[in-house]
């Protein structure tokens, strides 16, 4: 379920050039971005460097809706060191092509977050990169999720700020444009095949909403950012340096909400087990894989 587009440092990089990204000016983003809106981070690499702060030596680690990478940075050296260091990392998606071809997760299972194939307490963290705005029942999956946490352990949530000017476009876009022009815009933003969109629900997509489905599954926040992302036409140059500056203005107007594009949320779950949701499969599941990933991917 995570997103394909290859990014490296604080602004996205194509992973290839194509003659209508050089013509709009596509490679002058980030000089614009640096002067425009320098506090401007990527969350991906806000992301990379917070994760194995969370993620002790020894694990167990759930990378939940893995899609085919960790981060989403041209670089696989972050991801690797995170997964040489664990005792054990899993991804697990619902696509068993993206779980086949992940490029640093070597062990993974094909399931919902509706219903996990692991034994309760089985990670110490699990995570969700761009997964959360496709989730149907967020409450259920969270649930889930809570159950397959350790005490203590705990979940990191990156996803799109639905009360974000980008969400709201991006969304709007959904429903006057054409699929064809949609799905055109985000190959050439994001170079995402059709096979790589998902659909979308942002029912778990403010900080409201993540906190009343969090202390539903009895995990408590432990620490909220909101990050301004690339811009929605980094692809187009003047486009672009329009768009950077109307996002600091709104961000200096104190309108943090609109101008914030992506949340990373931590949830850690308490000592005391949470309410009892029974998952026989997954306990099967997992008391067969004996400690050993479900799934060894060659």
């Amino acid at each position: 379920m995570a997103r394909e587009g290859q990014q490296s440092g604080d602004v996205p990089v194509p992973s290839r050039n194509t003659w209508l990204r050089r013509w709009l000016g596509a490679g002058a983003y980030p000089a614009l971005a640096r002067w425009l809106d320098p506090s401007r981070q990527y969350s991906q690499v806000a992301y990379a460097r917070m994760l194995p702060k969370l993620v002790p030596d020894g694990a167990s680690w759930l990378d939940a809706g893995c899609g085919h990478q960790v981060f989403k940075l041209n670089s696989m050296r972050e991801e690797a060191e995170i997964v040489a260091r664990t005792g054990r990392a899993i991804g697990c998606d619902r696509s068993w092509e993206a779980v086949r071809a992940h490029r640093s997760l070597r062990a993974g299972a094909c399931a919902d977050l509706d219903r996990l194939p692991f034994a309760s307490g089985a990670f110490h963290v699990v995570s969700l990169n761009y997964v959360a705005e496709h989730l149907e029942h967020p409450e259920t999956a969270f649930k889930e999720i809570a159950r397959v946490l350790r005490p203590g352990g705990v979940l990191v949530v990156v996803t799109p700020n639905a009360l974000g000017y980008f969400a709201r476009l991006t969304r709007a876009g959904r429903r006057i444009l054409p699929e064809s022009f949609v799905r055109r815009f985000i190959l050439l933003r994001e170079f995402r095949s059709a096979e790589d969109i998902f659909p979308t629900f942002y029912r778990a997509n403010t900080r409201d909403d993540l906190l009343q489905h969090m202390a539903s599954a009895e995990l408590a926040e432990e620490e909220f950012r909101m990050l301004r992302d690339p811009a929605i036409f980094n692809f187009i140059a003047p486009l672009a340096a329009l768009e950077l500056m109307l996002v600091r203005l709104l961000a200096w107007a104190g309108l943090k909400n609109l101008a914030g594009g992506t949340i990373i949320g931590v949830y850690r779950r308490g000592n005391a087990p949470p309410a009892r949701r029974e998952n026989k499969a997954g306990e099967a599941a997992s008391a067969r894989m004996a400690g050993r990933p479900e799934v060894q991917v060659p």
